[in-house]
């Protein structure tokens, strides 16, 4: 437990995750991002004047395009009150609570399109994020909201450190220009312009226009021109959410590609799920889905802490996985589930900056069987639900074999 402003907080454990169903709606808008850790109120406070809640966050906001949410829960009923960001620290207030964590939002700006008039927006925030609507763009009065996203300041330092790894090199801001909650068509073409950081050292790739949907990418067949500014401008006929992306030549695209933007924007993040045993407790099974830039130094941790890293399978590939995704482990061949175990004992629950994100599980050896080895398959719990992620094949009779 510790202390966070006026209360008294701890995070949840995976276990607690795989219980709480209250993410699905806050992850739906666009945009939106969990930027903390879901914390425990400790009681579930409540005082007669608003007490103070204040701490650090992981995570850099640009608060001239984002703005912050607390989501508490009170009295059984989530959520969202405004809170305030500056130097690293979150702060907001509330008088009664026992559940809460921090959102990002962009802001939001509305105005109305008519067909007698041109129009141009231009960011407050950025002034070479613009579009230009000409005359006739629209047929009727239309309601038109736009929202930037920054591309993630850390996944761009990373990308740039280890260029080889990548295709995409660099992403624009991502403009997001809606109509009612749905996307924007027109009668003539409106002139799309945002800025991207294009490195000196980049003879080799070629820029790309993408739209971003909920879960998945999709090229733009645009042309693209420069302006000054390292800004890119393109005509469009559909105003959806947009990005443009510095990616490698003759790159063949597919869910690579698009997985990558994903990332530069910080929807998704690159796991390996690591599977241990422990000579102390043979009948247990640690599977812990890690950060892929912290893989040795967790395997290196887990066998000073006794845990042995099992040979064939215990490191999977690289996955890629979105916040709330839920990794859920299947076990067959030799070893069957302990009946007394509870189904969230099961699964591990991705929180982009939770620290605990382990399923700690024991089973039971078959007395008989046509198989020699145990199988561990984990497999989604949610976004394409069933899919195999990963499978370990072991000899329950020994570990580290």
């Amino acid at each position: 437990m510790e202390k966070i402003g006026d209360i008294k907080a701890k995070p949840m454990t995976n276990l607690e995750r795989g219980q709480f169903n209250g993410l699905d709606s806050t992850l739906k808008l666009t945009g939106t991002q969990i930027v903390s850790d879901i914390f425990h109120v400790k009681g579930n406070f409540q005082f007669v004047m608003p007490c103070m809640v204040h701490f650090q966050l992981k995570v850099e906001i640009d608060e001239k395009l984002m703005d912050l949410k607390a989501v508490i829960r009170e009295n059984g009923d989530m959520k969202q009150i405004d809170a305030h960001y500056q130097d690293g620290y979150v702060t907001f207030s509330c008088k009664k609570t026992d559940l809460m964590y921090i959102v990002s939002t962009p802001k939001v700006t509305n105005v109305e399109i008519t067909e007698l008039n041109e129009y141009e927006y231009a960011s407050d925030a950025d002034e070479t994020i613009r579009v230009n609507f000409p005359l006739g763009s629209v047929s009727e009065p239309t309601p038109v909201s736009f929202k930037v996203i920054p591309p993630n300041e850390d996944v761009a330092q990373k990308v740039q450190s280890t260029r080889s790894t990548y295709a995409i090199l660099a992403i624009s801001k991502c403009l997001c220009v809606e109509s009612k909650g749905k996307d924007l068509n027109l009668k003539k073409k409106a002139t799309l312009q945002l800025p991207i950081n294009i490195p000196d050292d980049t003879d080799d790739y070629e820029l790309t226009l993408f739209v971003v949907k909920e879960d998945s990418v999709e090229e733009v067949k645009a042309s693209i021109n420069k302006s000054e500014g390292k800004a890119l401008s393109s005509e469009v006929s559909t105003m959806k959410t947009m990005v443009y992306a510095l990616m490698k030549n003759r790159t063949s695209l597919g869910p690579t590609i698009y997985n990558e933007i994903l990332y530069h924007l910080g929807k998704v993040r690159y796991y390996k799920l690591l599977t241990f045993r422990d000579k102390k407790y043979p009948n247990v099974i640690w599977v812990e889905c890690c950060p892929l830039e912290s893989v040795q130094a967790v395997i290196q941790k887990r066998r000073t802490d006794g845990y042995i890293l099992e040979r064939h399978g215990g490191e999977s590939n690289t996955l890629c996985f979105r916040q709330n995704q839920k990794i859920r482990a299947e076990v067959g061949g030799k070893i069957a589930k302990d009946s007394g175990i509870p189904p969230s004992k099961y699964l591990i629950t991705v929180l982009f900056d939770a620290e605990d994100k382990v399923a700690y599980f024991p089973f039971v050896k078959k007395a008989t069987g046509s198989s020699a080895n145990a199988v561990v398959k984990l497999v989604s719990d949610n976004f394409q639900k069933g899919k195999e992620l990963w499978s370990l094949f072991f000899d329950p009779d020994r570990i580290g074999r």
